[in-house]
C-alpha cells in the first residue's frame, strides 16, 4: 500500500470496497479506515454503515477539502456537525460538499445550530436531498467563497432561503451557478403553487450569477410567460430548463429575452404551430423572412430527455431553423447513445430543404456531432 502518511495527504476514494463482504472483514476495514488521518477527499458510495464514514469525516475535519455522499441522506449533514456525544465539529478547509440520496426528514423538525460556522470555505454545495437544517447553518461564513449552489427546495427550505436571503448579492457575492429543484412536503403541496410564485422566489438571485438551472413541473409556456416579461435574467449565459418541451417559437422568445445566453440545456424541442400554407420544405424561407438575423450569442443546445425517432425529426427541424436565424449557433448535442441517429435526421432535413445558400451554416451542426463531444 505504501506509506500511510503519503496516502493520507492525497485522497481516498471509498467506492463499494469489497472489504464489506463479511463480518470479520468489516472489523479489518474498520481498523484500516480509522487509521487514516489528514485526508483531503472522502467519497462514500455504497450501502455500508454510513455512521462509520461520518466518524471518519469528523476525524479528518481539519484537513478535508472535498466530501461526497453518493448514497447519503439529509440527516447525515447534521450528524457531521454534531456527534452522538453532542460535540460540535467544524470543517474549516472543506470546499466541495455533495450529497445524493434519500430524504428522511421532510416533515420532521429540523435542527438549528445557532452561532456555529461549520463550513466557512465552501465553494460548491450540491445537496440533492431535503435541506437538513432549520436555519442557514450550511451558508454561514462562506459568503466570500460560495460559487455553486444546487439545492432541493421544499416549503421549509423556501422559507429559510427567503428569511436569510441566501441568493442575494449581499449574502453571497461570488455565487455564479444556482440550480433549483422542486419537491413537495410529503403531503402533496409543493413549494411553489404557480410558475409566478417560482419566479418571484428567484428574483433575489444576484446578477453575478451566469448559470441557472430550473427543474420544475410547470409547462414551458406557463414558465416563459412569467419569466420573460420581467427581464430579470438578462445576465444569464447558461440556462437549464427541466420542464415540458419548448416549441420553436418558445426557443426564439427565450433567446431574444436573454441577450447573453450562449448555452441552453432543455428537452428535445417541437416545431409547434406554423401557418397552414407553409410546408416543411418551405420553412427556411419562412423563418428567415420572419426572424433573421437575430442578434444573439446563442451557440450551444444540449438536448435532454430522448423523445424517440419522431421527436428526433422535429428536434432536427427546430435546431436547423435556429441555425438559420442565429448566426453563432453551431453546436447541438443529443444523448451520446443517439448521436448517429440524430445526425442522420439532420442530414435528412438538410436534404429535404435543398437550401444551397444556407447549407454551409447548417452543416456546422453536423461537423460538431461526434461521439467524443
Amino acid at each position: 500500500m505504501g506509506d500511510i502518511n503519503t496516502y493520507s495527504k492525497e485522497y481516498v476514494m471509498l467506492l463499494r470496497p469489497l472489504l464489506w463482504v463479511c463480518h470479520n472483514i468489516r472489523a479489518v476495514a474498520h481498523l484500516l479506515y480509522f487509521s487514516y488521518y489528514n485526508l483531503v477527499h472522502i467519497t462514500y458510495a455504497f450501502d455500508g454503515d454510513v455512521g462509520q464514514f461520518i466518524q471518519l469525516a469528523r476525524q479528518n475535519s481539519q484537513t478535508l477539502e472535498c466530501l461526497v455522499f453518493e448514497s447519503g441522506a439529509d440527516a447525515d449533514l447534521c450528524r457531521l456537525i454534531r456527534g452522538v456525544d453532542g460535540g460540535l465539529v467544524t470543517f474549516p478547509l472543506l470546499q466541495i460538499l455533495k450529497v445524493d440520496g434519500v430524504s428522511n426528514t421532510p416533515l420532521l423538525p429540523r435542527p438549528v445550530f445557532p452561532g456555529v460556522v461549520p463550513f466557512p470555505s465552501l465553494q460548491i454545495i450540491r445537496v440533492n436531498t431535503c435541506y437538513a437544517f432549520g436555519d442557514d447553518t450550511l451558508f454561514r461564513g462562506n459568503a466570500a467563497t460560495l460559487r455553486t449552489l444546487e439545492l432541493i427546495v421544499d416549503p421549509v427550505t423556501k422559507a429559510m432561503i427567503r428569511r436569510y436571503r441566501v441568493f442575494s448579492p449581499d449574502s453571497h457575492p461570488k455565487l455564479q451557478c444556482v440550480a433549483i429543484r422542486v419537491i413537495g412536503d410529503g403531503n402533496g403541496p409543493f413549494a411553489f403553487a404557480t410558475a409566478t410564485d417560482y419566479i418571484r422566489f428567484t428574483l433575489d438571485i444576484s446578477p453575478r450569477v451566469t448559470t441557472l438551472v430550473f427543474e420544475t413541473g410547470f409547462s414551458c409556456a406557463e414558465f416563459l410567460s412569467v419569466l420573460m416579461p420581467r427581464g430579470n435574467y438578462a445576465f444569464i449565459q447558461h440556462l437549464t430548463l427541466h420542464c415540458t418541451q419548448l416549441t420553436f417559437a418558445d426557443a426564439i422568445t427565450l433567446i431574444k429575452s436573454l441577450p447573453l445566453l450562449s448555452v441552453l440545456c432543455a428537452r428535445y424541442p417541437v416545431i409547434g404551430p406554423i401557418p397552414n400554407d407553409v410546408a416543411i420544405i418551405n420553412l427556411p424561407t419562412y423563418v428567415c423572412a420572419k426572424y433573421a438575423p437575430m442578434r444573439t450569442r446563442f451557440r450551444y443546445w444540449r438536448l435532454s430527455y430522448y423523445m424517440g425517432l419522431a421527436g428526433e425529426f422535429e428536434a432536427a427541424v427546430c435546431v436547423l431553423m435556429l441555425a438559420l436565424v442565429c448566426p453563432n449557433f453551431d453546436f447541438v448535442l443529443p444523448n451520446n447513445l443517439v448521436i448517429k441517429s440524430f445526425k442522420a435526421q439532420l442530414e435528412l432535413v438538410i436534404g429535404v430543404w435543398r437550401v444551397e445558400e444556407h447549407e454551409p451554416r447548417l452543416r456546422r451542426l453536423l461537423n460538431h456531432l461526434s461521439p467524443s463531444n
